[in-house]
C-alpha cells in the first residue's frame, strides 16, 4: 500500500510535503511517478514539493510560489515535469539563470504535409529526443530517422528496407513552420523538397500517453500485518472463571 499513502493523505485533506532526502535522483522520480499512478494528482504532487515545504518551514512569504517579492527559484523543462521523458532545460536560483540544455529556437513538433505528394508525417517526443513517423504506414516496415541541430535538419526514411529519401535542409520560423531542403536519391541525383506544418504538436502525439487504470489497492488490515482483520475488532466484555488472580 506504500505507493498509495500520499493519495490517501490528500483524500483525507492531511497536509504533507515530499522530499528527496535519502534517495537517489532516479529513485525519487520513479517513486513519485508510481505514487501518481496510485491516485496522487499532479497538482497535489507539485504542492507537496513547493508550497507545503515552505509552509511547514514558515517561509511561505519568501518561497513556495512564483510571486512578486519572493525568491525566484524555479526550473524550466521541455515537457511536464512529472513525465518520464521530461528534461530540465534551465534552473533559476535566486533569480540567476543556469542553462543546463539550450532551448530550441523553434519547436518543430507537429504534423507536416510534404509538397507534391500524399505523404504526411509527424514529429513528436521531447525537444531533446525528437522522433518522426509517417502516417498510414506500418511501423514494422518503416524506418525513419530525424536529426535536428539548431535550425538545420536531416531526415531519412526507408520502407521495406528500400531508402525512399535522405533530406537535408533548414527550418523556417514562419507561421506555419516550414522545412525546406534537398532530397538526395540513391542514383546520385537530388531534387527540391518542402514540407509545411499543418497541425501543431498536441498531447495525443506523445509517446506512451495512455489512460492507465489506477492499480488496485489492497485492503487495510487491523493490525496491519499478515492475517490481520479487515475491520477493527469490537470491544467485548470477557469473564474469566476458575482462575487464580
Amino acid at each position: 500500500m506504500a505507493p498509495a499513502n500520499l493519495s490517501m493523505l490528500a483524500k483525507e485533506s492531511i497536509e504533507f510535503a515530499i522530499t528527496s532526502e535519502g534517495t537517489k535522483p532516479t529513485e525519487f522520480w520513479k517513486n513519485l511517478r508510481k505514487a501518481m499512478e496510485y491516485g496522487l494528482t499532479e497538482e497535489q504532487a507539485l504542492s507537496a514539493l513547493t508550497i507545503m515545504p515552505a509552509k511547514f518551514l514558515q517561509i511561505e512569504d519568501k518561497l513556495g510560489t512564483l510571486e512578486k517579492d519572493k525568491i525566484a527559484n524555479f526550473i524550466i523543462t521541455d515537457a511536464p515535469i512529472f513525465e518520464s521523458n521530461a528534461n530540465i532545460l534551465e534552473n533559476w536560483i535566486q533569480g540567476n539563470q543556469y542553462v543546463l540544455q539550450k532551448s530550441p529556437e523553434v519547436d518543430v513538433r507537429g504534423t507536416y504535409k510534404i509538397a507534391n505528394s500524399n505523404i504526411s508525417f509527424f514529429i513528436k517526443g521531447t525537444t531533446k529526443n525528437l522522433k518522426a513517423e509517417i502516417e498510414g504506414v506500418d511501423k514494422n516496415n518503416l524506418e525513419v530517422k530525424l536529426k535536428v541541430e539548431d535550425k538545420l535538419f536531416h531526415l531519412r526514411y526507408k520502407l521495406n528496407n528500400e531508402e525512399l529519401g535522405s533530406i537535408q535542409g533548414y527550418i523556417s520560423n514562419k507561421n506555419p513552420i516550414q522545412l525546406t531542403g534537398k532530397m538526395y536519391h540513391e542514383d546520385g541525383t537530388m531534387s527540391d523538397w518542402f514540407a509545411e506544418r499543418i497541425k501543431p504538436f498536441s498531447e495525443d502525439l506523445k509517446d506512451g500517453k495512455k489512460n492507465k487504470e489506477k492499480p488496485e489497492i489492497g485492503k487495510l488490515l487491523y493490525p496491519f500485518v499478515a492475517y490481520g482483520n479487515e475491520e477493527l475488532p469490537t470491544a467485548e466484555d470477557v469473564i474469566f472463571k476458575n482462575v487464580t488472580a
